[in-house]
């Protein structure tokens, strides 16, 4: 082995000269000269502990600038809270929206009521919560957002919160024809807690007899971009008499009342053949960096919001499959997924514009047609209603390679032998803290007294994530006191390893050789007890 001469440099004679014999140099950390290392905090930061520190335990580093150890929740489910009870003749028809608005711990709930009195027809239906723990208080104010005084069908709304105390609902007022409420229209809403304040419904889409009746719309959230708020909203636009387009354009909230609407674009080309029309519904997915997928007719392009409310859309592709009916995308994976409903899940990657296939999961037999979407810590979870009416879950986890999901048994989480919604398809949202607020309705024995329903559930979460991973402790510590953490380049004294393995930091703050979610690496094992930590 070619020895080793430690160098100095001589500044005042702008040379590096061999170090003179007898002398030494003092590096923290215990560094000798020939590179051995004697201590364990060659590489180390002193930062106030934030709760208890076991000693050698991972910590993460929070966002006040703390040493945190690594902490978990175990998965959980609270009781079911009523959102609206039956009367003689009204009910819950079906539960068909819900959305969350983090900012203030609010659900907020789209639903049909059914009113069983002569020939009175459905409404759709607002209503709102305030979520504490694993339960919700619903606030027991029902706002109509659409209804109808002839033969019209009711036009389902949407309602999207941007995620801090306020949002909008698009709808139209009334399926009545005839009248100005047959308008497609924006309303915006503020939030204190679970109480909503409405703004004014303002058009987007204004109905003309024979010529415009805006139907099948559709909103996502984009994101916040210089304060302002951004949705896209999407409908179908003509008239089936005629010819009919799905069209697109940006609304930019700005506050209560506050809105800017970008022009119109057209999704495709217009139409007038029976079958073509109806083909148009232009579903929308957002997806990030001011990007959402749209639905045209059986294919989906990527979309961009450019400049302020401009929209460039990308190029049709057929790659997503016909048959999937729910879809999530997930910013961490950059994975979109879709149920099929017939039991298997599929992954697509989105680049930019272009849609990927990636792989696809059979689930096990028996799991009925749901709702899916990806946890915290990123599982992917199935809700689903079965043949014997109970609310069920099951949860997937992703392989090391993220092309494959193992999946656990499917568990009966609430409402056993009572749970119901139009096409045994309940309602899901992500709420804070990796909470799940699943809406359904009751599936009495006598139909007519069907309840409104909502549970929620906690699913298991860790606090460690992709890049707030900072060291070992190098000691225990009490909260307050100045925890000294050995970081990169420097060893943690763990037990039971296998010298030359990697290992990862596990979702729980333990290390083992199997990636956990994220794949955080905390290093090479040198000897059974002694962790090189290391970022590859």
């Amino acid at each position: 082995m070619v020895a080793r001469i430690p160098l100095i440099v001589n500044s005042s004679a702008e040379q590096i000269q061999e170090l003179p014999s007898g002398d030494s140099i003092n590096i923290p950390g215990d560094l000798n000269v020939t590179g051995t290392v004697t201590g364990s905090a060659l590489h180390s930061v002193k930062l106030t502990a934030d709760g208890t520190i076991a000693a050698n335990a991972a910590v993460t580093l929070t966002s006040a600038g703390k040493a945190k150890a690594i902490s978990t929740v175990a998965e959980s489910t609270g009781s079911s809270s009523t959102f609206y009870t039956h009367t003689a003749d009204l009910h819950v028809g079906a539960i068909d929206d819900i959305t969350f608005d983090s900012n203030q711990s609010a659900a907020l709930l789209v639903y049909r009521r059914d009113n069983d009195a002569g020939s009175q027809l459905p409404s759709y239906q607002f209503t709102s919560g305030a979520l504490s723990g694993t339960s919700i208080t619903w606030s027991g104010t029902h706002t109509p957002l659409n209804s109808t005084s002839d033969s019209s069908s009711v036009i389902q709304p949407n309602v999207i919160s941007h995620q801090n105390g306020g949002g909008v609902a698009i709808h139209v007022p009334s399926s009545t024809v005839g009248t100005s409420n047959r308008d497609l229209k924006y309303t915006t809403f503020t939030l204190s807690g679970s109480t909503v304040t409405w703004g004014t419904a303002t058009p987007i889409s204004a109905w003309v007899s024979n010529v415009n009746l805006p139907d099948r719309h559709y909103c996502v959230y984009l994101g916040e971009d210089g304060g302002s708020h951004y949705f896209a909203v999407a409908y179908r636009s003509g008239w089936l008499g005629g010819s009919m387009v799905g069209k697109l354009r940006i609304l930019k909230w700005d506050g209560q009342d506050n809105v800017t609407l970008g022009s119109e674009a057209d999704i495709g080309s217009p139409t007038s053949d029976p079958g073509h029309r109806l083909l148009i519904d232009p579903q929308l997915i957002a997806l990030e960096n001011r990007r959402f997928l749209v639905k045209n007719g059986a294919t989906w392009r990527v979309c961009t919001r450019v400049g302020t409310t401009d929209v460039r859309q990308g190029a049709d592709s057929s790659t997503i499959g016909s048959t999937t009916n729910h879809k999530i995308y997930d910013p961490y994976s950059k994975f979109l997924i879709c149920y099929t409903g017939t039991g298997i899940i599929q992954a697509y990657d989105i680049n930019g514009e272009d849609i990927t296939y990636r792989f696809q999961s059979q689930m096990p037999s028996g799991i009925g047609n749901g709702r899916v979407l990806l946890t915290d810590k990123g599982q992917v979870l199935h809700s689903y209603i079965d043949g014997s009416n109970n609310g069920k879950q099951i949860f997937g986890t992703f392989n090391d390679a993220k092309d494959d999901i193992t999946w656990n048994d499917a568990a009966t989480t609430w409402d056993s032998g009572d749970a119901d919604n139009s096409g045994g398809t309940p309602r899901t949202v992500k709420a804070n803290d990796g909470k799940v607020i699943t809406a359904y309705h009751t599936d009495p024995a006598s139909e007519g007294d069907e309840d409104g329903k909502s549970v929620v559930t906690q699913t298991a979460t860790t606090t460690l994530t992709e890049d707030n991973f900072l060291g070992f402790s190098s000691a225990g510590y009490s909260d307050g006191e100045t925890a000294s953490i050995s970081i990169l380049g420097s060893q943690s004294t763990q037990s039971g390893l296998t010298v030359g393995k990697k290992y990862y930091v596990q979702d729980n703050g333990t290390i083992g050789t199997s990636k956990g979610w994220f794949g955080v690496v905390a290093g090479k094992a040198l000897s059974a007890t002694k962790l090189l930590i290391t970022e590859v």
